[in-house]
């Protein structure tokens, strides 16, 4: 009895002072206050009015305090309140699923509490669309978001409550906006694609979007209250929730405040005041609240936010990012990292299994250089595509990493030593491999900055001495009187970095695209240009949701180099020595070493 009273008395100063509204008294009250019948102690709602109701005979109404261990009991009848004080004081209500003790206080009135009632004034701009996705693409869903997280050699950005993915740009977590001049490692996936075109078509977004969040969190993990009112973040914001319910918090300036069951499988869309006036997040905990009363168990739980991202408007460039501006024909680009995200990346997601089957020849002076190193080397093939010069010599060790993610598992599929990774943002120690490798790469980056770095980070990560072979397609396709492999029939496609069997003129009258489209098998007329590859209609798999145009054809950007220009590239590097440059067959090469 003693250690009860001690425990009471604890609990009265503890409410006097976080609820120095409340009135406690001696005298038996209709209202109680429940010690540890609250949510933070695990009691739902739904709990406590059971217990009540096993030992109350009349009616009563529950509320509950958001975010607190205690709950306050309002009984029609005293004799109920007066029942439950003196029979259970103190005890373990065998009925609850959590092993916790009750403590009653008489107060006077119960206070101003948030009650169970659900509330009314949604802000404007939010939507939820339920079972957005069926269970069979949520599975995919997750599958892709694990495979994705497993091949980052960091396992995705660790933040306080939660890891975060990128597909498309990075976020800064610092000043909460995306990074439009840092691509993520990762591109946008089919799958994903596959849902924004049908966002699209039910007219939840206006845009596609360009960036992908993926959150993963742990029962328990949340996210703070944060806005998505960048000018950097174009129209809506929405979120796609998987595996488990969460409930969202919305907060106003005013304190206004609004909650919101997330179910699995259902779209949330903000836009308007919903995105630009309220703030929204989840809080850390392992219990929500819902609005009907529920108390809900957090478990495992993955987001997909959708953004569409780009400069702000009337924003100006910086000298430093002159050169995204303009391309070689002085045509104006706002941003070229889109140009690399869309013309690059997204399709070499798409075209991976077409390009698997068309890339088995090796060139003959990237042979001759493998066979060149040591036994017992390790070498790195930045950008392997589907791993075609890890078999070449079996006496090293060798190692693949490219930016396409279906290309990491077609080389995964082969059993090759492979990780996922931007060439310019190489996840790999200083200093680490013998020798590197990087083929038909560099001519994909649409600025000399992103060029220049990408032989910056090979020249990083070799030994000194270490030696690194580079391969980019050449402007010039007639050397010495001699046309190249490309320009010729097609009889060695293979050896060809294209895939434009012969195109129809009109196919290639798009005027939409920034950069001319390359006629094939003809001398570049510009150095920045659009390249098609077609597919095969045979070999492509038409169960993939992709338009019948598309299904056809694709167009990649390239920069073609110049002579000299490659080696002059080289040269501006830091402890890079060109030991050799020369020329194979519509393409400039570079042999370079690290300087000791």
């Amino acid at each position: 009895m003693k250690k009860i009273e001690r425990k009471l008395r604890k609990l009265i100063a503890s409410l006097q002072k976080h609820e120095p509204d409340v009135v406690i008294t001696e005298q038996p009250s209709q209202n109680l206050f429940v010690a540890n019948g609250g949510l933070d102690c695990g009691v739902s709602p739904e709990e406590l009015r059971h217990f009540c109701a096993e030992h109350a005979a009349g009616t009563f109404d529950i509320y509950v305090r958001i975010h607190k261990p205690y709950s306050f009991v309002h009984f029609d009848s005293i004799q109920d309140a007066i029942t439950l004080f003196e029979q259970f004081q103190g005890c373990k209500p065998y009925s609850l699923e959590k092993n916790v003790t009750f403590y009653f206080l008489y107060v006077q009135t119960v206070p101003n509490v948030v009650s169970t009632n659900p509330v009314a004034s949604v802000p404007v701009g939010l939507r939820l669309e339920e079972n957005f996705v069926s269970e069979k693409e949520e599975l995919l869903l997750i599958q892709l978001a694990n495979d994705c997280i497993s091949l980052c050699p960091d396992g995705g950005s660790k933040l306080k409550n939660r890891t975060v993915l990128h597909f498309g740009y990075d976020f800064t977590y610092t000043t909460n906006e995306p990074d439009i001049e840092k691509p993520a490692k990762q591109p946008i996936p089919d799958l994903c694609h596959s849902l924004c075109e049908r966002m699209l078509f039910y007219g939840f977004i206006s845009a596609l979007p360009n960036l992908i969040t993926v959150n993963f969190y742990e029962p328990g993990q949340g996210i703070p209250l944060h806005g998505d009112n960048s000018p950097l973040i174009k129209g809506e914001v929405v979120s796609l929730s998987l595996v488990s319910d969460a409930v969202m918090s919305f907060k106003k300036d005013t304190n206004e405040h609004y909650s919101l069951i997330l179910p699995r499988r259902s779209l949330l869309i903000l836009k308007d005041e919903a995105k630009d006036i309220w703030k929204h997040g989840i809080s850390s905990k392992k219990y929500d609240l819902a609005c009907d009363g529920r108390l809900l168990k957090r478990d495992k739980r993955i987001s997909f936010t959708f953004r569409n991202v780009g400069p702000a408007e009337n924003s100006s460039c910086s000298k430093n990012c002159c050169d995204c501006c303009t391309n070689d024909t002085g045509q104006s680009v706002t941003d070229l990292n889109s140009v690399e995200n869309v013309y690059v990346h997204q399709v070499y997601e798409q075209i991976a299994d077409h390009f698997d089957q068309t890339r088995h020849s090796l060139w003959p002076g990237v042979k001759r250089f493998i066979e060149s190193i040591s036994n017992g080397s390790l070498l790195l093939d930045v950008g392997c595509g589907n791993g075609k010069y890890l078999l070449c010599k079996k006496d090293i060790v060798n190692v693949g990493c490219d930016r396409a993610f279906a290309l990491c598992s077609i080389c995964r599929s082969k059993g090759f030593n492979i990780f996922q990774a931007d060439c310019c943002d190489l996840p790999v120690l200083d200093d680490m491999f013998d020798a590197a490798l990087s083929i038909a790469v560099i001519h994909h980056l649409p600025t000399e900055n992103r060029r220049r770095r990408a032989v910056e980070e090979i020249v990083r990560i070799l030994r000194p001495g270490g030696q690194a072979l580079i391969y980019v397609w050449a402007m010039e396709q007639r050397r010495d009187g001699n046309e190249s492999f490309y320009l010729k029939s097609g009889k060695r496609k293979e050896y060809s970095f294209c895939n434009d069997d012969e195109i129809p003129s009109s196919s290639l009258s798009t005027s939409k695209e920034i950069f001319p489209v390359h006629k094939s098998r003809q001398q570049f007329q510009s150095q920045d240009l659009l390249v098609p590859w077609k597919f095969a209609k045979s070999k492509f798999n038409k169960s993939n949701d992709i338009d019948d145009k598309r299904r056809e054809m694709f167009l990649r950007y390239y920069h073609v180099f110049k002579e000299n220009e490659l080696q002059s590239l080289c040269q501006q590097v830091n402890r890079c020595i060109v030991v050799e440059s020369y020329y194979e067959q519509g393409n400039w090469c570079v042999i370079l070493k690290k300087e000791n």
